[in-house]
């Protein structure tokens, strides 16, 4: 590490390559473009509990000599405060470890820390108490606090920061932080008064740019779309001019007619040009020749513009309301000036919103020329002041806020009523009310006497300010979105990251790490990368990117070298020690639980509700159709079919509360019968609605692809003879009737609307195929699971089971087998050998055609039988749950335990369980302050013995835990890769495994058997051998 912060290290050679394909010849050329980068640091990826905190302490204290050195000769950074301390930015748990090993390793007053857990803290502190650090902690969490990013776009004054993440956010964030630079240099060379004054001057720059922004045209209408846009804004302007709008010529000397003019009317520059509006424009509330203008037009024009700035937060247009109605007060006069009014304007809106067509108008921040000879002046009808402000305050489209400095009128602001409009501004008006009561309590303190005599009394200075001698980021890979955009952009002369579980898995994850060191490997490509990250970019690129994208494939060549890039940047800039632990014995134990029947049929049930669809179903979108709607019933808060049965296989119901599983069972079974009963409705609504249709378009020359599947339907059926009869009665109900099949005649020529109408009924009747495969799957499912209820009753209870294919009756359970594909029974042997055939038992006779398998085929003596005494009565958690907490309890009691759970809507569950069996606990939630202060009285051993951590967050990350010695993995971890599961583990394990521990260790996993839990182990148990 030193090695790597010495001024002479050698620097990194970035680079770029083009390359050109000549196939036929089989000849490649290839262009490079290299350049050397300097950088100091690297990434510290020592295995878990290797102890990367105190190497990286031990460098502070080996280099703070060195460092205080160079900060004395350094002098002044342009655009930051040069600082000689080392941020350490951490997980919002650790504030307090991290704080508490300083001490431990480099001793009390050895260095001076400054601790910043939350946003609180960060406002109490003065860019003195930073200048004077020599270890600043802050938790990564306030990167993304909106009390932050709010102190920093204000102080930067160049525009809000966006709301979401992404490319955006970056490139105004860049422009922000370019923006504190010059604020930086202010107020160390002119002081706070200046900064303030600067920060209201953006303000009012940034008001201009967006009122500039708003007026020009956003999209570029072409054909038929420009025409009718065109047409819709000539009736508009023709509307506007009977009654007291009139268009009158204007000589070159305009302006001093204006002035002599003895009506407050509001004069326009416009051209008269076919197919564009009449909009007006005026700069800086003056017109040509401003100064030809007495004092009073000016106040009248600047007070009769009312525009509603509600659609433009970014702007911060609060700021310019308050002064503008300070500067210029209204006049007595009882009529104000208004854009164009009536229909014209309602009309000239609704083109602007819904075909974002706009007339183009000059941006210039220069006054507008005289008028010429082929320009003309409107005369804008006067109204009511107050009437003039309750028109403006309802609109919620307008275009940008006016300013002191500048004030513009155009049609294209004028608001469009509606519910739209009105959400949007009840929505947008709050938070310009917030930033400004934000800004008029000053968090900087800028206005203060302190500040003023001594800037560095400043409070709440965002870390953009500085420039850091190092900085150090724990746990960099769970850092994304805005904090990482955020953190990267920190200036600092040495850069170190930290993790014992780096992402080296392919070009991509390279990319993830050298982006903390300010490098660039290369550009990003399709063809590298997991799913989620390549979805991600592809949301984020332009039409061009896209295009480009399928334009430019690599060779492999391009992509070998890309490799040999790539560990070129890990053999410099990475390394890992190994972490001998052999000697901290700790032993690995699997606990196999197996369900009860009432939970073993509620497993099946979903499970086999989802494999019907091949684990395909995801959680959809907002708007989704009443069908996807009640597949994705099935998953809960589920994102996957995986994690829906992982779920299930440790509780039985997360969504409700039902006391326990048997109870469960019958809500399924109302449950499950409600969605039959809709998806029935909702396909007799379809079919009724396809009549209509049928009987609208008469004869088209051919078998429409409705009548086809009434034909099918009523002759062969839907493949399963309940479900048949079930579509059968709605069909007969819906007055759906076989049509005779006469000869095709594909000659017969239909007109367009025709074919439209044609296409739109096929596209239909595929949804009631839709609709009628669901009804059938429902059914089935339906009869699955009401089979294997009955099969777990009593002996007593139990209905006689009989073999359609061998016509055995009263067959014993012990022999008898269930189609988990369709829900048939039979004997053994039959379902078996049919289930071989990959067709149900029923299939000789044709009453089902289901496809089956030899796993569909579930013993029935498998399924259990209640237990009405320990399963109906009392409240219960489910068998693994259950057996987690006997575990537990049997723990001598000096003994501490972490309990790892994946999902947070089962760490509920969890916790509930806890709490109703009188286990005290703890877990790391909420703010940065509880999160480190739970944990450290984990660490200092509480009277709470159990703490519950989710195993995939930063949570199960960085801490040290060797207090306890447990480790209960309530089931196996879902992740999208095998790195990321072994990450994943690897942190978790190393909690209790590591550098410290004096105790025997136990992992504990509990697995369901018979479940996707056993899956989805062992699939990743071979991986990780191999």
């Amino acid at each position: 590490m030193l090695a790597q912060e010495a001024d002479d290290v050698a620097p990194y050679i970035e680079e770029e390559i083009s390359e050109a394909i000549l196939t036929p010849l089989g000849w490649r050329a290839e262009g490079r473009a290299q350049r050397p980068v300097k950088v100091k640091g690297g990434v510290l990826a020592d295995q878990v509990g290797y102890g990367k905190t105190a190497i990286t302490l031990g460098l502070i204290d080996c280099t703070h000599n060195k460092i205080k050195k160079e900060f004395g000769a350094k002098g002044r950074v342009s655009g930051h405060i040069a600082v000689k301390a080392t941020l350490v930015i951490v997980p919002p748990h650790l504030t307090r470890q991290w704080n508490s090993e300083v001490q431990k390793f480099t001793g009390k007053n050895r260095f001076k820390v400054v601790v910043i857990t939350t946003v609180s803290n960060l406002n109490s502190t003065t860019i003195e108490d930073i200048k004077e650090a020599d270890i600043v902690i802050i938790a990564s969490n306030i990167f993304k606090s909106n009390v932050y990013l709010e102190n920093l776009e204000l102080l930067a004054a160049a525009g809000e920061l966006p709301a979401k993440e992404g490319r955006h956010f970056n490139a105004q964030l860049d422009k922000s932080l370019e923006n504190l630079s010059a604020q930086v240099d202010r107020l160390q060379d002119e002081g706070s008064e200046a900064v303030l004054a600067a920060m209201k001057e953006g303000r009012e720059k940034v008001v201009a740019e967006a009122r500039a922004n708003a007026e020009a045209q956003s999209k570029r209408l072409k054909g038929k779309k420009y025409r009718e846009a065109a047409e819709k804004i000539e009736q508009a302007a023709k509307k506007a001019k009977p009654g007291t709008d009139r268009i009158k010529s204007s000589p070159p000397s305009s302006p001093q007619s204006a002035a002599s003019s003895p009506k407050h009317t509001v004069e326009v520059v416009i051209e008269v040009k076919p197919g564009h509006p009449a909009y007006e424009k005026l700069k800086n509330g003056k017109t040509p020749s401003d100064d030809a203008l007495p004092m009073r037009k000016r106040r009248t024009a600047a007070k009769a513009i009312v525009i509603s700035d509600d659609d433009e937060p970014q702007s911060g247009s609060d700021y310019e309301q308050h002064e503008e109605a300070d500067e210029a007060s209204p006049p007595p006069e009882p009529k104000s000036k208004r854009p164009l009014s009536g229909k014209g304007l309602k009309r000239k809106r609704i083109i602007d919103s819904d075909e974002e067509f706009s007339a183009e108008e000059t941006d210039s921040d220069e006054p507008p020329p005289a008028t010429s000879d082929d320009e003309s002046v409107i005369d804008i009808p006067s109204r009511p002041i107050g009437k003039s402000k309750k028109f403006s305050r309802k609109g919620s489209s307008s275009s940008a806020a006016t300013s002191a400095d500048e004030d513009a009128m155009s049609v294209d602001e004028v608001p469009m009523k509606g519910k739209k409009g009105k959400a949007t501004k009840a929505k947008d008006e709050d938070r310009p009310n917030k930033r400004q009561k934000r800004t008029d309590s000053d968090p900087w303190k800028l206005g203060s006497k302190a500040v003023k005599r001594d800037w560095t009394q400043m409070q709440a200075p965002p870390m953009e300010l500085f420039h850091f001698a190092r900085k150090v980021i724990d746990e960099y890979t769970y850092l994304d979105g805005k904090i990482h955009s955020l953190i990267t952009r920190l200036s600092a002369d040495r850069k170190w990251v930290l993790s014992g579980t780096p992402p080296i898995h392919d070009f991509a994850a390279l990319k993830t790490i050298a982006a903390f060191l300010n490098l660039h490997l290369g550009v990003d490509d399709d063809g590298e990368g997991q799913s989620v990250e390549v979805k991600k970019r592809r949301r984020e690129q332009t039409a061009v990117e896209k295009f480009h994208s399928f334009r430019e494939v690599h060779t492999l060549e391009w992509h070998a070298h890309r490799h040999g890039v790539g560990q070129g940047f890990l053999d410099q800039f990475v390394r890992q020690n190994i972490a001998e632990i052999d000697e901290i014995p700790w032993t690995e134990k699997i606990e196999c639980i197996t369900l009860p029947a009432a939970e073993r049929a509620i497993y099946l049930e979903l499970d086999h509700h989802l494999r019907a669809l091949d684990m395909t179903i995801k959680r959809g979108k907002k708007t989704e159709s009443d069908r996807e709607k009640r597949l994705a019933q099935s998953l809960g808060d589920s994102k996957s079919a995986e994690e829906a049965l992982l779920k299930r296989c440790s509780h039985f119901d997360l969504e409700t509360s039902n006391e326990n599983a048997m109870k469960a069972c019958d809500v399924i079974v109302k449950e499950r019968q409600k969605q039959l009963d809709d998806c029935k409705s909702e396909l007799l609504k379809a079919i009724k609605e396809g009549v209509k249709r049928e009987k609208k378009l008469g004869d088209v020359g051919q078998e429409s692809m409705f009548n086809e599947y009434i034909r099918v339907c009523r002759t062969e059926g839907v493949d399963d003879q309940e479900a048949t009869e079930v579509v059968r009665g709605i069909l007969d109900e819906a007055g759906a009737a076989s049509a005779k099949v006469k000869g095709r005649n594909q000659d017969v020529q239909l007109a367009e609307k025709i074919k439209a109408a044609v296409w739109e009924h096929r596209e239909r009747t595929h949804d009631i195929r839709r609709l009628t495969k669901e009804m059938v799957g429902r059914i089935r499912s339906l009869r699955y699971f009401t089979v294997v209820r009955d099969l777990q009753k009593t002996v007593t209870q139990r209905p006689s089971i009989s073999c359609p294919s061998c016509g055995r009756e009263n067959i014993p359970v012990e022999e008898a087998a269930v189609l988990s594909s369709c829900g048939h029974m039979g004997c053994r042997t039959c379902v078996r050998s049919s289930a071989e055939q990959e067709e149900c038992v029923y299939a000789a006779s044709g009453a089902c055609k289901s496809a089956a398998r030899v796993l569909n085929v579930v013993l029935a003596d498998t399924l259990g039988e209640d237990d009405v005494e320990r399963d109906g009565r009392g409240k219960h958690f489910g068998m693994k749950l259950e057996k987690v907490i006997q575990l537990i309890k049997k723990q001598p009691k000096e003994d501490r335990i972490l309990v790892f759970v994946q999902f947070p809507d089962l760490m509920k569950k969890v916790a509930e369980a806890f709490k109703y069996h009188k286990i005290p606990f703890l877990e790391i939630r909420g703010t940065a302050h509880q999160k480190s202060k739970n944990l450290e009285e984990f660490q200092n051993n509480s009277k709470e013995r159990v703490l519950l951590l989710n195993v995939m967050d930063e949570s199960a990350s960085g801490a040290n835990l060797t207090s306890a010695n447990h480790a209960i993995f309530l089931s196996p971890l879902l992740a999208p890769s095998q790195e990321i599961y072994t990450a994943c583990e690897t942190q978790a394990v190393g909690r209790l495994v590591r550098y410290g521990q004096t105790k025997h260790v136990f992992v504990w996993r509990f697995l369901t058997a018979n479940t996707i839990d056993e899956e989805i182990y062992e699939e990743r148990k071979k991986a990780m051998q191999s």
